[in-house]
C-alpha cells in the first residue's frame, strides 16, 4: 500500500459509473473490445451472459469525482490513472432486481422511494458479494432474457475491509444505484451492454489522530510558576475542510440529502477543538497552527478561527473551544500540502509552590455536510509534575524546634559547594550574578522549626540525548514511583547563637515527599561555644585596678575642694 493511502479512513463516493451523488439511470461505467456490446437492432438476446461487474477504488477527495461513466470498462488513459488509486477489498454489496410502481421513472433511490416508486422483485433471490483484493466482484445474473431487469445495488456494512492489503475502515457508504440490465450504449445509442462495467469509489479521509503533548513530549516538569506549552494536534485532509463541487448532485451518505451543484464551494458543517483546561493553571495565549511536513504556520484569530467558548487567556483556565471559520477552513483546503493541525496553549501553575501532577486531554469535533459528526478524543493525557519536601530544625541536645535557619538549594553537589543556588526561574546563579528581578529560591524555618521548598521539577524520563525535551519512543515516561530528582540543601544563615550546617545534605524528591507526613531532613544546630575575651586575665586585673585608682584619686581632689572652700 502507497503512503498516500496509509492510515485513511474511507468515506462513500460513487463516481465513474455514475454521477456526483449515486445518481444513475442506467449506470455508465467504461468499456474495451472485451465487453459485450450488441451492434445490431438493441434487442435483447437470448444467449449472453448477463454480468455486472464492481471495481472498488479509493480516492483522496471529493474534487477527484471525475467524468461520469458509460457502463463500459476504462479505456487505457483513465485505467492508467486508476493504478495510482488504492483497490477496495472486503466491501460487501447486495443485489436486488426491483420493479417500477406505475409509471414510476427510476433513476436514483436517494429520489424514488421504495414503496412508492418501486417494490422488490420477489421472484429474484438477491446476491450478496464482496470485492476481492483487485477490488472487484461480479454478479453473474445468469444467461437469457429472463434476467433482465432493472437492479437496485446497495453497498452494506463491511468492517473488515482492506486498502492495497492494508486494514481500512469504510467510513460512508456509496449511496444505492439503479443499473438496467442489459444497458444501451451511451455512445452508438442503438446496441445493447450486457457486462456492465460500475466503479463505485470511496473517498479517503486522514483519521483525526488526536494526540496531546506537553512541551512536545507525554510529560514534562518545570518548576512551578514557570510557562509551559501544551500542545492539541489532528491529522487534516485538506479537501475535508474546502472544495469545489465537480459535478451537481448529492453529497454521498449525506442524510437528510445535501444536494450541490458543480461549481459550488463546499465547507465543513464546523471543526472545533475544545479543552477543559485545569483552573491550577493560568493560560497565558493560545495560537491555532497548521503544518505542511516542514514548517508550522499560524492561522488568524478573528480571521480564521475564534474562540466560541472561553478566550485566548485565562485566569484561572477553564473551557475553552476553538472554532474555525470558514476563511480558515479554506485556507486549509487550499494547501493540499498541509498535513496536521494544532492548538498550541502556553499555561503556568498560579501557584509558585505547586506540587503534584495536571494531566490533560481535548476533544475534536469535526463535521461533513449531511453527515454525522466525528468526535475522538486524545487516548493518553499527557502530564506535568512537580514535588517538594520538607526540612525540620532543631537544637542539638534537647530537639527543641529552632526558628530563624535560612535555607537554599542547589541541583548538584558541586553548585552546592560552589555557593550555586536554584532561582525563581528555574536557573541557578551565585550571589554575584544573580539577575536584577530574580531570587534565590528560599525558606525560613519557622517557630516550630518547619521549612519547605514546594514546586520543584523532577525527572519524568531519562533525557539520554541531553537535548532537554522528550524524545518519543526512545525516551518514555517513568511510572509514578520513579518520577523524581535529586538536590542539595544549603543552610546559608544560622540563627543567632547557633552554628551553621557545614556540609549540604542530598535529599531525593519524588511525587510524594511534598505531602507525606514525613520530615524529609532533619537539621541539627549546635549552640555556639563561649570564647575566651580578647588577652590575658593578669592584664584585665591591672586595667580594673587603674581605673579604680583613677577613681579614688578623682574622689580625693573633690572632697579636698569643698574643706577649703568651707575654710
Amino acid at each position: 500500500m502507497s503512503n498516500k493511502y496509509k492510515k485513511k479512513v474511507l468515506s462513500g463516493v460513487l463516481i465513474a459509473s455514475m454521477t456526483f451523488g449515486g445518481i444513475v439511470s442506467t449506470v455508465t461505467p467504461f468499456v474495451n473490445n472485451e465487453t459485450t456490446v450488441h451492434a445490431s437492432a438493441p434487442i435483447a438476446d437470448t444467449t449472453s451472459k448477463r454480468t455486472i461487474t464492481i471495481h472498488k477504488y479509493a480516492i483522496e477527495d471529493l474534487s477527484t469525482l471525475g467524468i461520469r461513466g458509460d457502463g463500459k470498462l476504462a479505456d487505457a488513459a483513465l485505467q492508467a490513472k486508476l493504478a495510482a488509486l488504492g483497490k477496495v477489498e472486503n466491501v460487501k454489496f447486495k443485489i436486488e432486481r426491483v420493479e417500477n410502481i406505475g409509471t414510476a421513472s427510476l433513476v436514483n433511490p436517494d429520489q424514488q422511494v421504495l414503496g412508492t416508486d418501486y417494490k422488490i422483485d420477489t421472484t429474484f433471490k438477491s446476491i450478496e458479494l464482496s470485492t476481492n483484493a483487485n477490488g472487484e466482484l461480479t454478479f453473474d445474473l445468469g444467461v437469457g432474457k429472463a434476467n433482465d431487469g432493472i437492479y437496485l445495488i446497495t453497498e452494506l456494512d463491511s468492517p473488515n475491509t482492506k486498502v492495497n492489503g492494508v486494514a481500512e475502515q469504510i467510513k460512508r457508504k456509496v449511496s444505492p444505484f439503479f443499473v438496467y440490465v442489459p444497458m444501451t450504449d451511451r455512445d452508438s445509442k442503438n446496441s445493447l451492454i450486457y457486462d456492465i462495467q460500475v466503479y463505485p469509489k470511496n473517498e479517503l479521509v486522514n483519521p483525526l489522530n488526536p494526540a496531546k503533548t506537553i512541551n512536545g513530549g507525554d510529560s514534562d516538569s518545570l518548576q512551578a510558576g514557570l510557562p509551559f506549552t501544551w500542545e492539541a494536534t489532528v491529522d487534516i485532509n485538506p479537501s475535508d475542510f474546502y472544495y469545489i463541487a465537480s459535478q451537481t448532485g448529492k453529497i454521498p451518505g449525506s442524510n437528510p440529502p445535501v444536494m450541490v451543484t458543480a461549481g459550488d464551494e463546499v465547507y465543513l458543517d464546523h471543526f472545533t477543538i475544545t479543552d477543559d483546561l485545569d483552573s491550577r493553571l493560568q493560560l497565558l495565549s493560545t495560537k491555532v497552527q497548521v503544518f505542511d511536513g516542514t514548517t508550522w504556520t499560524d492561522l488568524v484569530q478573528g480571521t480564521d478561527y475564534t474562540f466560541a467558548v472561553g478566550a485566548n487567556a485565562m485566569n484561572p483556565a477553564g473551557k475553552q473551544t476553538v472554532e474555525l471559520k470558514e476563511a480558515g477552513m479554506k485556507k486549509i483546503g487550499k494547501n493540499n500540502k498541509l498535513k496536521k493541525l494544532r492548538v498550541v496553549y502556553e499555561t503556568k501553575t498560579i501557584d509558585v509552590k505547586f506540587n503534584g501532577k495536571i494531566d490533560n486531554t481535548f476533544t475534536v469535533d469535526k463535521k461533513e455536510k449531511g453527515l454525522v459528526p466525528e468526535i475522538e478524543t486524545n487516548p493518553t493525557p499527557p502530564r506535568y509534575f512537580t514535588g517538594g519536601f520538607d526540612i525540620k530544625k532543631v537544637i542539638e541536645g534537647t530537639n527543641a524546634n529552632l526558628a530563624g535557619a535560612l535555607f537554599r538549594v542547589a541541583t548538584s553537589k558541586a553548585n552546592a559547594d560552589g555557593g550555586i543556588y536554584l532561582a525563581t526561574d528555574g536557573k541557578s546563579y551565585t550571589e554575584a550574578n544573580l539577575p536584577k528581578g530574580v531570587d534565590f529560591l528560599e525558606s525560613t524555618s519557622d517557630a516550630n522549626g518547619l521549612a519547605a521548598f514546594d514546586g520543584l521539577a523532577l525527572d519524568s524520563y531519562d533525557d539520554i540525548n541531553k537535548n532537554g525535551k522528550q524524545d518519543l519512543p526512545a525516551e518514555p515516561t517513568f511510572a509514578d514511583v520513579d518520577i523524581q530528582r535529586d538536590y542539595w540543601l544549603v543552610e546559608v544563615k544560622a540563627p543567632s547563637g547557633y552554628e551553621m550546617l557545614k556540609d549540604p545534605v542530598k535529599i531525593t524528591v519524588n511525587l510524594s515527599t511534598a505531602d507525606d507526613k514525613t520530615i524529609e531532613t532533619t537539621v541539627i544546630n549546635k549552640k555556639e561555644t563561649d570564647l575566651p575575651f580578647t588577652g590575658g586575665t593578669g592584664t584585665t586585673l591591672m586595667i580594673v585596678v587603674a581605673i579604680g585608682a583613677i577613681l579614688m584619686g578623682t574622689a580625693f581632689v573633690v572632697i579636698d575642694k569643698k574643706r577649703c572652700s568651707q575654710a
